[in-house]
């Protein structure tokens, strides 16, 4: 028996001995912190604030929903503006990113026309905010049209399936549960 701990004794100062046993497991967990850190620092640094003026051409839109909008996302602001070529022109100058027209809509509910967005800079997610940003607009004035009040909205909101699984012989399965011991076995036992 003395001789068997002797021999793991022996493994295991061989192997901790070692530079790269050293380094590895004192540099990987920083290095892991380092990019989860490094990630979100970066992610974090390049959220950027998006200032669009907006023409309104279908007299649908105005001030007050945008400016609750604004307060409620500040990432996207968009300002109901009157236009003029002045707007095209001093864009920056007048503290936009870009600007949108949107056009006469002869009937609220058909087909709404394509918007275009113009900037003189490309953004990765500018059209997809703006375009957000519009049709949660457009949602409340089709609801207002509608006469689909606050009460009627959480009643749509409240009134949705929930689906819950079991299997053939009618006993519970948590999906979640099954996930989760997956992930601890997948870690926890060795490799081959």
């Amino acid at each position: 028996m003395n001789k068997i701990l002797l021999i793991i004794k022996r493994e295991y100062l061989t192997r901790v001995r070692k530079r790269t046993f050293i380094l590895s497991t004192l540099l990987f967990p920083l290095l892991y912190l380092g990019v989860i850190f490094g990630t979100a620092w970066i992610g974090a640094k390049n959220v950027s604030r998006l200032n669009v003026a907006l023409v309104d051409s279908s007299g649908y839109f105005n001030k007050g929903q945008f400016e609750r909008a604004n307060q409620a996302d500040s990432s996207l602001v968009l300002s109901l503006v009157s236009y003029s070529d002045s707007l095209k022109n001093q864009l920056g100058d007048l503290g936009y990113d870009g600007y949108v027209v949107i056009p006469q809509i002869a009937n609220w509910e058909g087909n709404l026309p394509k918007i275009i967005y113009h900037s003189p800079k490309k953004s990765g997610n500018a059209e997809d905010q703006i375009r957000g940003r519009l049709n949660m607009l457009w949602t409340d004035i089709k609801n207002e049209k509608l006469g689909i009040d606050e009460s009627k909205k959480n009643i749509i909101r409240n009134s949705q399936f929930s689906v819950e699984q079991t299997d053939m012989v009618g006993k519970k399965s948590n999906v979640g549960t099954a996930k989760g011991i997956g992930f601890l076995s997948g870690t926890i036992l060795p490799k081959k």
